[in-house]
């Protein structure tokens, strides 16, 4: 990804909602959704008509195991109404967004810079990917949990409960409710903290080597007094040394955590130990 300065300019037939954001949209580094690497999963094309749009470098996978975004405001749209694209998902009427950022496309944004505050913090993510930190939502009447998924469903994306050991998401529509099976199902994940435990020394301004062991936990803003006690505890139970010597270290991944005397926070790249 670039990190320097981008610029876009804009005038004539340009000067359109639409067109800004699209074109701002490439601006910090989203790509056509037509030219996913993944794409020939999702749509097809009429070569009567057109012929097939490039694809994405193996460099260039923002977008990949992600649901496709029919409506994404990086997805052209003139090429769905003519014919030239085809859908493969049942039920698919519209591309593109007609101006707007769609809501995958936000969701995109979010991951790629970081906007972790709070709730902005959750993450869909394929089940392919062994997500962890699954967000539950009820049970079965035999007592398996169920969580939060989503999946296609007649063109529209459409959330569910999803059965861990059936790696299967229903989606309820129409009035009934539909199992959905396979790889292009996402979960709903919950911001996390890995909790490491480290020896620091009284001449150093940053701690030495990592000691003790590490664990990772879900991490909600309601449990964050909790999480700080529980990375405490951890510690303690991992290091002989008294807590006045043996700060913890917390990497904020997701969510928000609040800080207190005795613990390194670590958000993103930027690290402050406080005394």
């Amino acid at each position: 990804m670039n990190t320097g300065a981008q610029f876009a300019k804009f005038g004539g037939s340009c000067v359109s909602p639409g067109t800004m954001v699209h074109e701002l949209g490439h601006t910090l580094c989203m790509g056509h959704e037509q030219t996913r690497r993944d794409r020939d999963e999702w749509i097809s094309f009429n070569t009567a008509i057109c012929q097939p749009h490039g694809l994405d470098g193996p460099d260039f996978d923002r977008g990949l195991n992600k649901l496709y975004d029919y409506v994404s405001i990086e997805h052209y749209e003139g090429e769905c109404y003519n014919g030239c694209f085809q859908p493969k998902q049942p039920g698919v009427t519209k591309c593109g967004s007609g101006g707007p950022l769609g809501v995958l496309d936000v969701e995109i944004l979010n991951e790629m810079y970081g906007c972790n505050q709070g709730c902005l913090g959750y993450r869909y993510v394929n089940i392919n990917n062994n997500p962890n930190s699954l967000v539950p939502i009820g049970e079965e009447a035999n007592g398996d949990t169920l969580y939060s998924c989503r999946a296609y469903h007649q063109g529209d994306i459409v959330p569910g409960k999803y059965h861990a050991g059936r790696r299967e998401c229903h989606v309820s529509h129409g009035g009934g409710e539909h199992s959905k099976t396979g790889a292009h199902i996402e979960v709903l994940t919950a911001p996390m903290v890995l909790i490491l435990c480290v020896r620091h020394q009284p001449n150093l301004e940053t701690p030495s080597e990592v000691e003790g062991q590490m664990k990772e936990k879900p991490c909600t803003l309601s449990d964050a007094k909790l999480m700080q006690e529980d990375a405490i505890s951890l510690c303690l139970e991992s290091s002989n040394l008294p807590l006045a010597h043996t700060p913890v270290m917390v990497v904020k991944r997701f969510g928000v955590l609040e800080q207190s005397i005795s613990l390194l926070v670590i958000n993103n790249q930027q690290t402050d130990y406080i005394e």
